[in-house]
């Protein structure tokens, strides 16, 4: 029998390594988080790595690096870049505050909003995409306004910030893939483009979907054999949005709404690509600083947002909270507490609010079941004709409201809930009808002395 040797054996670990190799796969990325590592393509065909523990890059002999190589996975970087190119020389150790200042002051040289906080927003906004794997939640922002009002500059400026800044036009697919492979910072202009038409329902899902660490959306690819199998698709991402039409409901309460006009004072219309660079990659060494500090999830922020009544309110302002200054806390929220007022605001002038007055007057001796048409005509008093609701449509709100609906007497009906009527009254305020009596004043003894 012959004798395996060392040399054998050395041998044979090559021929390994050689088939592991040959079945090693291969990914296009332009970068990873993979433990205390952190690699990102700087540049075309280029990555540049960064050791978190020592705080310290990682590099070939020639610089950057054309290949990432773990134990099963290659990692290679996109043929072409398709946001601005980073070059950091060094991990800078500045204060975060110094680098919110200047990306602050970079948005107001450059735009021209209306409400100083909106600065403010940006800037906090901008810091937070560079740490997107601290966040459960990611908020959108929208600017709304009619044409040439600098919706589309707006964009551009905080895309020259943002980290992995994609904007182009795509197609819905387009869309699903380039955010689950590349985990970008998505910007879509002209959004009443998208929401119209066949593609609508898939824009609505990435966009309603995408805000939120862990939701996805299943779509079915077909296969090479012609057969169909369900894919899940994650859209977790920042974006920016911009349109001259208002988003929908559920678009808006997951973003924050910029309403831009023409601007009121000198801005600058171009972007220095020195001054650019410099400053990314300042936000590079925050990115690489940040995560190497803390790579989980940071819950920190909560306690500053505890008067917003407003879940999803306080969600979406907890990551700008967390990347502002500590002086730039306090009108970040009062700005929050103006948001949620207002949003309470909106409630009670709403179509709701209306159908559970008009459920609460309709009622009457105390009865458990209310006309659905006594209802309708209460909602309508003083409207126009054309513009009053049917008794469909109201039954629609009653049921949005809470309310179980029943046929009695051979004709349909609002079932009175007396717990669901105290859990409303708390959201909804309560009509007060004009010619109500006056509630008594408290009885004074001291005016009225008693007699003796």
């Amino acid at each position: 029998m012959k004798r395996f040797t060392d040399k054998d054996f050395a041998r044979a670990i090559v021929v390994y390594r050689e088939v592991a190799m040959a079945k090693k796969r291969v990914k296009r990325t332009p970068g990873e988080l993979i433990n205390k590592t952190l690699f990102e393509q700087v540049e075309d065909g280029k990555y540049l790595g960064v050791d978190l523990s020592e705080l310290q890059f990682i590099t070939g002999k020639e610089g950057p690096l054309t290949k990432w190589e773990t134990d099963d996975l290659d990692y290679l970087p996109l043929p072409r870049l398709p946001w601005r190119r980073l070059h950091p020389l060094c991990i800078t150790e500045e204060s975060a505050e110094q680098l919110y200042t200047d990306v602050r002051r970079f948005i107001y040289d450059h735009i021209d909003f209306s409400k100083d906080v909106e600065y403010d927003l940006c800037a906090s906004w901008v810091l937070h995409t560079w740490r997107l794997e601290n966040w459960n939640v990611t908020p959108y922002l929208s600017f709304f306004g009619p044409p040439a009002s600098g919706k589309t500059w707006a964009m551009e400026v905080l895309a020259a910030l943002s980290f992995r800044s994609l904007l182009a036009a795509m197609s819905p697919a387009s869309l699903y893939y380039a955010t689950q492979e590349w985990h970008p910072t998505c910007f879509l202009d002209e959004t009443e483009m998208y929401l119209r038409g066949e593609e609508k329902a898939d824009i609505l899902n990435y966009l309603n979907m995408g805000y939120r660490r862990g939701q996805v959306v299943i779509r079915t690819t077909e296969d090479k054999d012609g057969s169909r199998s369900p894919v899940m698709f994650d859209v977790f991402g920042p974006k920016c949005l911009a349109g001259t039409k208002e988003l929908f409901d559920t678009l808006k309460s997951r973003s924050f709404t910029f309403t831009m006009s023409r601007k009121t004072r000198e801005i600058k219309m171009t972007i220095d690509e020195d001054a650019i660079l410099q400053l990314r990659n300042r936000l590079f060494s925050y990115r690489v600083r940040q995560l190497a500090a803390n790579r989980n999830l940071i819950l920190s922020a909560d306690t500053f947002l505890n008067q917003i009544r407003d879940g999803r309110l306080r969600e979406l302002f907890h990551p700008l909270i967390s990347c502002c200054p500590q002086s730039v806390i306090p009108l970040l929220v009062e700005y929050a507490v103006q948001l949620d007022t207002e949003k309470e605001q909106e409630e009670a002038l709403s179509l709701e609010a209306r159908v559970f007055n008009a459920v609460l007057k309709a009622r009457q001796l105390n009865e458990d079941f209310i006309p659905l048409k006594a209802v309708a005509e209460i909602v309508n008093e003083n409207l126009p004709l054309k513009e009053g609701f049917s008794n469909r449509a109201i039954g629609t709100y009653v049921a949005k409201l809470g309310f179980k609906k029943q046929i009695h007497k051979n004709r349909a009906h609002v079932v009175w809930d007396e717990k669901l009527i105290t859990r409303l009254a708390k959201r909804y305020p309560i009509d007060k009808a004009d010619d109500s009596p006056p509630e008594p004043e408290p009885y004074d003894h001291y005016a009225h002395p008693p007699q003796t």
